[in-house]
C-alpha cells in the first residue's frame, strides 16, 4: 500500500526543484526528518552528477581505430566540452537524458566513427544514472514505512467503559 501514495515521485519532484519555490506552509507539512534526508541524498547525487561530468566512460577502440592515442584523447576532450558543459552548467544544467540528445549533435573531432557508435551507445544506455531512480524509489518507500503507522484496530475490540 505504502508504495501507491506517490513518495517516490515526490521525492524525485523535490530532488529537482530548487527549495527556493517551496513555500513555508508545503516545508511544514512534509516535516524534517524528509527533508533532512532528501538533502543529504541530493548532495549524494550532485557529487555523482559532477563526477560523471569529469570522467568520460573508456573508450574501447575499434579495429578500424587508426590512431588510438588522437581518438582517445578527442574523445576526452568532446565528454570534457560537451557532457561536462551540459551537466555542470551553472547557468542551465541539464538532465542527462537531455544532454545526451544534444551530445550526440556534436562535432566528434579526430574520434574513429566505429569507436564513437560504441562509446555512444554505452552513453545512451544511462548506466551512468540508472542507480539514481532506484535510490530515490528506495529512499521514498523507507521513509514511508518509517512515517506512515498503520492504525491498530485491535485496540478498539473492546468496549469501552465509562
Amino acid at each position: 500500500m505504502q508504495e501507491d501514495i506517490g513518495w517516490p515521485w515526490l521525492y524525485e519532484v523535490g530532488l529537482g526543484n530548487e527549495t527556493t519555490h517551496i513555500s513555508n506552509v508545503e516545508c511544514h507539512a512534509v516535516g524534517s526528518i524528509v527533508w533532512n534526508t532528501m538533502f543529504k541524498v541530493k548532495e549524494h547525487l550532485d557529487v555523482h552528477c559532477w563526477t560523471v561530468a569529469c570522467e568520460a566512460p573508456p573508450m574501447v577502440h575499434a579495429g578500424t581505430c587508426m590512431n588510438q592515442k588522437r581518438c582517445e584523447e578527442d574523445w576526452k576532450q568532446l565528454w570534457w566540452n560537451g557532457m561536462g558543459w551540459f551537466l555542470l552548467d551553472g547557468q542551465n544544467p541539464q538532465p542527462y537524458k537531455d544532454t545526451v540528445e544534444q551530445f550526440e549533435k556534436l562535432d566528434i573531432g579526430e574520434i574513429n566513427l566505429d569507436c564513437w557508435k560504441a562509446v555512444l551507445f554505452i552513453v545512451k544506455g544511462q548506466s551512468a544514472f540508472e542507480h539514481e531512480q532506484k535510490l530515490i524509489t528506495h529512499i521514498a518507500n523507507d521513509l514511508a514505512r518509517l512515517l506512515i503507522v498503520e492504525p491498530n484496530f485491535e485496540d478498539f475490540s473492546h468496549a469501552v467503559q465509562y
